[in-house]
Formats: C-alpha cells, sequence, structure tokens
C-alpha cells in the first residue's frame, strides 16, 4: 500500500505524464491488434490480413522469377510448353501470345493447364491480330513441379510464339494444378 500511497499524491502534471506514458504503450498494440487479424487456409495454416480481409503478403523474390518460351506452328494442333521446372513447382502470372503472320482475320490462342489440351484443363484464351496478347492470372495459375501449359490456336496465323512469365516454388507449395473454376461462354468446348 505504501507504493499507492506514493502514486495518489502525484500533481496533476504527474497524473498527465503517467496517463502519456501508459498511452505510448498501449496505443500502438491496441492499433496493431485493432489493424490485422490472423486467417487460416484450407490446410491450416495461417495467413496475416486486414480486417478488411486483404491479405499480406509480399511478392516473390527476383530470384525466383523464370520465363519460358514456346511455339506452335500448325493451327488446330495441340502444342505442350517446354516444362518450366522439374523440381520445383510454379505460378503463372502472366502469358503473352505473339501470332505471327496473320493474314486476314484473327486467330484465337487458347491456353491450358496441362499438356494435351484438354477442353476442361482451359485457363484463357487471347484474340492475336499479329500483335503481342497480354493475358494476366491474379493471384496465379500453380503448376506442380513437372507441369505445363499447352496451347491450340486456330485461324489463319502460321505460327505462334508464347511466353510464360511467373516465380517457381517450393514443390509442396504447388502439389497440383490449381483448379480450373470458372470457363468463358466463349469458350464452346469448356467442361467437356
Amino acid at each position: 500500500m505504501r507504493i499507492f500511497g506514493k502514486i495518489s499524491g502525484l500533481s496533476r502534471a504527474g497524473w498527465l505524464i503517467a496517463g502519456l506514458v501508459i498511452g505510448l504503450i498501449v496505443a500502438p498494440a491496441a492499433a496493431v491488434a485493432a489493424t490485422f487479424m490472423v486467417l487460416h487456409g484450407a490446410n491450416g495454416a495461417a495467413v496475416n490480413a486486414t480486417n478488411d480481409n486483404q491479405l499480406l503478403t509480399a511478392e516473390a523474390p527476383p530470384s525466383t522469377w523464370v520465363g519460358e518460351y514456346g511455339w506452335a506452328d500448325a493451327p488446330g494442333v495441340c502444342s505442350n510448353l517446354p516444362v518450366v521446372s522439374k523440381t520445383r513447382g510454379f505460378v503463372v502470372k502472366q502469358i503473352n501470345t505473339d501470332v505471327f503472320s496473320a493474314t486476314a482475320g484473327n486467330s484465337v490462342v487458347y491456353l491450358y493447364r496441362g499438356p494435351g489440351c484438354h477442353s476442361a484443363d482451359t485457363i484463357g484464351e487471347a484474340d492475336g491480330d499479329g500483335n503481342n496478347v497480354v493475358t494476366p492470372f491474379d493471384p496465379g495459375v500453380a503448376l506442380p513441379k513437372g507441369g505445363q501449359i499447352s496451347i491450340l490456336y486456330n485461324g489463319p496465323a502460321n505460327q505462334v510464339r508464347v511466353q510464360v512469365l511467373g516465380y517457381t516454388v517450393p514443390a509442396a507449395d504447388a502439389p497440383s494444378y490449381t483448379p480450373v473454376l470458372l470457363c468463358t461462354t466463349a469458350l464452346s468446348a469448356c467442361g467437356s
């Protein structure tokens, strides 16, 4: 009780200083606690998020970014792009397509996750008219180690060059292809 007796005898200036010190200690911790929360994913992994459910993440380090090129030389024929990594998973962030030697009309390039150009694995399409077409994927399409992208094009083009951009991840972080959740109505074979 002797300590309480000393505290109760503080002057107004003393109480003001004590209040400011306590506020400087408590306020930042309360602000952080009110600003962030922890969410748990399907596998139980914890991720930090704001109260507006925006994930607090960082981009992959530059050393993990990779670009892979491939070609398709015949319309209507499926072309499998080279495997990006045989030991690590890969997250596709963007696919660039260049249509060459287009005569009249547009060529349509279909993009698939996995080899074989299976319609149920369609992840995008690009209309090519001789220009570079950028197809972004956000947050990305995961490919397992040894995974591939395949392409098929239709139209008057003689050749299509494809560049796949993204970053590698540990194989355990991408154990399978990202499920295809959305098909566009423009793809008549979607879901078959």
